[in-house]
């Protein structure tokens, strides 16, 4: 029993093991070398492929605080900012996903990023990890310390690939520890690194959370491409699909691209409200006898014609337009299908009808369609009539090539020629992950900000309430676009794809008499920059002393804050720091106050130079009680009674207006 006891015990560490270092749990067992290198240990010697030289280092990054770095609120620049959820972020992804850790931590339900194919020209990140060659040759021990050869034949081409890999990596472990347990990222990717990537992310997520790699038509073969290419031509694009814990997409339905030539029977005389009555009949049916004599009743006008002779009655010739024609009237066209069981119940039927299509019951109550028309000597004749109308669309699998790129450059109303992902795509990728109203969707790689148009897009068709996450490095435009760097493009798209998607709802409600909800279209923009927060200020009496100033006159704004620092800024720097708690949330000011801030009704901060007993019993009287006050050290001026006596007091107003004794919060101060 005991022995039992402990082997469970040590199956739910080694799971929780797992949880946090996939790579390092193999069937079960732990290896304890690379949970040594996932805990930062360095090995001497690193070789490409999950050892690349600089993984070591791109680990240490991973691991590493983001110091004197915060994210700024850009008022100026937002839409809706007092209402809104979204959220549009401008700096390297690596700094502000380290910055947002706290408060996104298992919160992200939805990840798709776009990153730099390694083309050979497309790096901007600061993290530059490229080495020269002998640096790369050593760490690959293809070199010793001293320059000679380790191998007859070094690789040289290793370095192009480690740089990129050493870019992926933080941020792809950073990803992980953003997404929620149920979620899912996606990652577009084309052949230079598709291989290495799907490598990096089985390590990342662990190989048993890989869901698919899909393939995407991207390019036609035609023009330049075909002419100027001296191998086959780069058609397609990847996304590589992972999950965090073992769950699932939703299935995706699309329409079929071409007509189904199997469905050639036309039914003359059957009106589209005539069907409606016996889908009806047959989704309602309980058994009852006369269901099945209502609907015989329903089709006795009906007849059965080739599709080919329907056509060409209505003397249509082209091939398009039959195509067109077929589609529109799908509803009435059929094919005939051979079924056992069917064929007995027809069988038993005949002598009672003179129906050219009629119905039968089965045994389990349920109802199928057959025609009278049947060959009678066959032994698995064609009989059962299955209309085209349920059977247009087909369940999606791994390869689409249904996703077209023409006009791509202007959609969305901006020009971007540069890697834009059609919106089509990005929607029916939201589609097969995000089921709950408000899922949290994060794009590090935005670019043109599609992702943030079909996240606006979908609420719109559905009604929910999904927010997005969009960051982007403002890299300089070099297209003749008008705008200073990608950042002003995607925040150019989200503002102009939203005006068109609420003017499309308001006339729909016009058309309709019917109110539509306009989602929300707005986004606060921040941006990374330098702390607000003298944080390494050590003694404030001693600083005094060295200034030679009488403490009650100094400006102590000046000694806790940096310069070009706002209010708003160092509310926004301390809620970085809390879990759970999104940066979308509002901030109010306390009634009275100038400088006393309530953020998301959850976290108190109070930048006031005094703390008077008036505001210790405002403070005490909030509803409900925020879980945590922060106050500045330097308002209390050194005096440490001041201070014990202002927090007994805060403590006791608390407790004597929420009538209980043990109300969770904290009392912090910076």
């Amino acid at each position: 029993m005991s022995n039992h006891l402990n082997r469970n015990i040590i199956d739910d560490k080694i799971k929780q093991l797992s949880e946090l270092f996939p790579s390092v749990v193999i069937n079960g067992q732990i290896d304890f070398d690379k949970l040594r290198a996932e805990l930062g240990e360095v090995k001497e010697v690193e070789r490409y492929g999950l050892n690349w030289s600089g993984k070591q280092k791109a680990k240490r990054i991973w691991q590493e605080g983001v110091v004197g770095k915060t994210l700024s609120y850009i008022e100026s620049e937002s839409k809706n900012p007092n209402t809104t959820e979204n959220l549009y972020i401008e700096g390297d992804n690596l700094e502000v996903m380290k910055l947002l850790k706290e408060n996104y931590y298992g919160a992200i339900k939805m990840i798709y990023i776009d990153p730099p194919y390694n083309t050979g020209n497309d790096f901007i990140y600061k993290d530059n990890f490229k080495m020269d060659k002998l640096s790369s040759d050593i760490a690959e021990g293809v070199k010793d310390n001293s320059g000679g050869n380790l191998e007859q034949n070094p690789k040289t081409s290793n370095r192009y690939h480690a740089d990129w890999l050493s870019m992926m990596y933080p941020r792809l472990k950073l990803a992980r520890q953003l997404l929620k347990d149920d979620g899912v990222i996606f990652i577009s990717i084309d052949d230079n690194e598709v291989a290495n990537l799907r490598l990096i992310c089985d390590e990342i997520f662990g190989s048993e959370n890989f869901i698919n790699l899909i393939t995407v038509k991207m390019s036609e073969a035609s023009g330049v491409k075909m002419s100027h290419s001296n191998k086959l031509p780069k058609l397609k694009e990847y996304i590589l699909v992972y999950n965090k814990n073992k769950l699932g997409l939703n299935k995706i339905r699309v329409p079929k691209a071409k007509w189904d030539e199997e469905y050639n029977l036309f039914l003359e005389n059957l009106t589209l409200e005539t069907l409606d009555k016996i889908d009806q009949y047959i989704g309602n049916f309980k058994g009852y006898i006369q269901d099945t004599v209502a609907i015989d009743e329903l089709l006795k006008n009906v007849t059965i014609i080739p599709i080919s002779k329907k056509l060409n009655q209505l003397g249509i010739d082209d091939t398009s337009e039959q195509v067109e024609w077929k589609f529109n009237n799908a509803f009435r066209i059929c094919r005939a299908a051979a079924s056992d069981s069917v064929h007995a119940l027809a069988l038993t039927k005949l002598d009672k009808t003179q129906n050219a299509v009629f119905a039968v019951q089965s045994p389990k109550n349920k109802i199928y369609i057959t025609k009278r028309d049947f060959n009678k000597k066959a032994k698995k004749p064609r009989l059962q009539l299955l209309f085209a109308k349920d059977y247009l669309d087909i369940t999606l699998g791994d390869l689409w090539v249904d996703i077209t790129t023409t006009e791509l450059a202007n959609e969305g109303s901006v020009e971007f020629k540069n890697g834009k992902k059609p919106l089509k795509l990005m929607s029916r990728l939201l589609k097969m992950v995000s089921s709950t109203p408000d899922d949290i969707i994060l794009d590090f790689f935005s670019g043109s900000a599609t992702t943030a148009h079909a996240v606006m897009q979908l609420n719109a068709e559905d009604g929910g309430k999904r927010k997005f996450i969009m960051v982007q490095y403002p890299e300089l435009v070099k297209d003749n676009t008008g705008y200073a760097n990608i950042c002003e493009i995607g925040k150019e798209r989200i503002r102009r794809a939203g005006e068109k998607i609420k003017s499309g709802l308001e006339n729909a409600s016009l058309d309709s008499d019917q109110l539509q909800s306009i989602p929300d279209i707005g986004f606060k923009v921040f941006k990374v920059a330098d702390t607000n927060i003298n944080w390494n200020q050590e003694n404030f009496p001693s600083i005094m002393n060295q200034l030679d100033m009488d403490i009650s006159n100094i400006d102590i704004d000046k000694i806790d804050f940096t310069e070009g620092w706002s209010d708003i800024d160092i509310v926004y720097e301390l809620m970085l720091k809390q879990k759970n708690i999104s940066l979308s949330s509002k901030i109010e000011l306390i009634e009275g106050y100038t400088r006393t801030f309530l953020y998301g009704s959850l976290y108190l901060v109070c930048l006031e130079t005094e703390i008077t007993s008036d505001l210790i019993e405002t403070l005490s009287e909030l509803n409900p009680i925020p879980r945590l006050f922060l106050f500045r050290d330097s308002a209390f001026r050194d005096d440490i009674d001041m201070k014990e006596q202002s927090v007994r007091r805060l403590q006791h107003f608390i407790q004597k207006n929420a009538g209980v004794s043990k109300k969770v919060y904290t009392i912090d101060f910076i």
